[in-house]
């Protein structure tokens, strides 16, 4: 996920069943958040990212453009 309401929203959803990471550090303003390498790592290997979009996260949508479509 990309920040902490998006956690939160698929931490409800999924419960136990699911393994979630948060890129943006709790504290950390989405809007300002640049990924590091690793983050871009964890992005890569994900079956899914769950973002908010329209502009909350700027750098969201530089990285999807980069990952494999499937």
């Amino acid at each position: 996920t990309s920040f902490y309401a998006m956690y939160d929203f698929a931490k409800t959803i999924g419960g136990d069943d699911i393994d979630l990471t948060n890129i943006v550090p709790t504290g950390t303003e989405p809007h300002d958040f640049e990924p590091t390498a690793s983050d871009m790592a964890k992005l890569s290997e994900a079956d899914i990212f769950i973002y908010n979009g329209v502009g909350m996260e700027s750098w969201a949508d530089k990285i999807i453009e980069t990952l494999p479509q499937t």
